[in-house]
């Protein structure tokens, strides 16, 4: 395992454990809702997904690139698709950053050559918390209750 992973692994993983929280306390319907002039919570979510592949990419090739667009629109209307394609690129990230030597972390650099594979790791935890809590309005404005853990991280 190399230091990335031994000093942030933990952390990420006890992060990215919110996405089957959030799915787990949904309906497919509740994929379509929207609150006044913003995205269905399904558009959210796919949101969130292509980030994590812009990162999943960032850590394979040090160079961060956004505009990748999922090509499945049943992953905005149902929880099973959606499931399936989190747990694919969570392995898929897991393995990239499992991959990196410890010259990489170390070295390489991406966004222009400003952010390290440490920073470019905290800022996809990042974009999970703040996707975290877009999706929290979504869960409070469907009438749903939050976990204890949600409300201790998120508010």
């Amino acid at each position: 395992m190399n230091s990335l992973m031994k000093q942030y692994g933990e952390l990420l993983q006890d992060t990215q454990d919110f996405r089957p929280m959030l799915l787990s306390l949904l309906m497919d319907s509740d994929l379509t809702f929207a609150l006044p002039g913003n995205m269905t919570l399904g558009e959210l979510c796919c949101e969130i997904g292509e980030t994590e592949y812009g990162y999943i990419k960032s850590f394979r090739t040090f160079k961060h690139e956004w505009g990748y667009r999922h090509t499945d629109p049943a992953v905005m209307i149902s929880l099973a698709a959606l499931t399936a394609w989190y747990e694919g690129l969570d392995s898929e990230l897991a393995a990239a950053l499992h991959a990196l030597t410890e010259d990489d972390i170390a070295t390489k650099k991406v966004r222009g050559n400003w952010a390290g594979i440490e920073k470019e790791l905290q800022l996809y935890r990042e974009a999970l918390l703040m996707f975290y809590a877009k999706a929290g309005v979504y869960l409070r404005a469907l009438g749903k209750t939050l976990p204890d853990i949600w409300i201790d991280w998120m508010g």
